[in-house]
C-alpha cells in the first residue's frame, strides 16, 4: 500500500489531498474527509461532472457507443424510476437510434454491482468486464478456494448477463485468459 499527499491550492485558500491505495482499495480525502463519490468533490474543487445531457444522441455518427466506467460516472448511475439507472435510460435512447452499445464497468469493492448494471444490460449489444466484476453483479466467486479461476462461476454469471438482454457478447478478461460468450448462440 503507498498514500499519496500534497496541498492544492483554490484561490487564496489550500486544500489537504490524500489518496491512499491498499491492494484494490482507494480512498480520497480532502482535509481528512473521505470522498467516497465523484459528487463529493463539487464542494471542494472545480468540478465538471459527466452527464446524459452533454450527449446529443441524434448527432452521433458511430455503429457503435462504448462507454466506461459504469460505477464510477455518478450522473449515469443514478436511480431512474422507470429504466433502473440513468444509464439504462442512456443506453435505451442510443440504441433507439440504430447505434450499438457496448459497456464496461470499474472495479469497486463497496459498490452494489446488480443494482447499478443490471438494468443496462437490457440495453447492451456487448458486456465487457473483468472475472471479479462479472462475478459480483451475481455474488458469486470469481476464484475457487485454490485461487483458480471459477469457469463455472463466470459461465453462469455471463449466461445470466445475457439473460438479462446483453444482445450480442459478453467478453470477459483476466490476467490468465479471457472469456466470450456469444449472445445468439450461447456459445461459450
Amino acid at each position: 500500500s503507498y498514500k499519496i499527499k500534497g496541498d492544492i491550492k483554490i484561490g487564496k485558500y489550500f486544500k489537504n489531498l490524500s489518496i491512499l491505495v491498499s491492494g484494490n482499495e482507494k480512498k480520497v480525502f480532502v482535509n481528512d474527509t473521505n470522498i467516497k463519490k465523484i459528487s463529493d468533490y463539487v464542494s471542494n474543487f472545480n468540478v465538471i461532472l459527466f452527464s446524459p445531457e452533454d450527449v446529443e444522441i441524434s448527432t452521433l455518427d458511430c455503429d457503435i457507443l462504448h462507454i466506461g466506467y459504469i460505477l464510477l460516472l455518478d450522473m449515469f448511475d443514478a436511480f431512474d424510476k422507470e429504466y433502473g439507472t440513468v444509464m439504462a435510460k442512456f443506453l435505451h435512447e442510443v440504441q433507439k437510434n440504430g447505434i450499438k452499445t457496448s459497456i464496461d464497468i470499474v472495479s469497486d469493492s463497496t459498490a452494489n454491482y446488480g443494482e447499478k448494471i443490471i438494468p443496462a444490460l437490457k440495453y447492451c449489444n456487448f458486456a465487457i468486464m473483468n472475472e471479479i466484476e462479472c462475478c459480483n453483479i451475481w455474488e458469486l466467486e470469481a476464484y475457487s478456494s485454490d485461487c483458480n479461476l471459477n469457469i463455472k462461476n463466470i459461465e453462469t454469471a455471463m449466461s445470466n448477463m445475457i439473460e438479462c438482454g446483453v444482445k450480442d457478447k459478453v467478453i470477459i478478461h483476466s490476467k490468465t485468459c479471457s472469456f466470450i460468450m456469444d449472445a445468439k448462440t450461447g456459445d461459450f
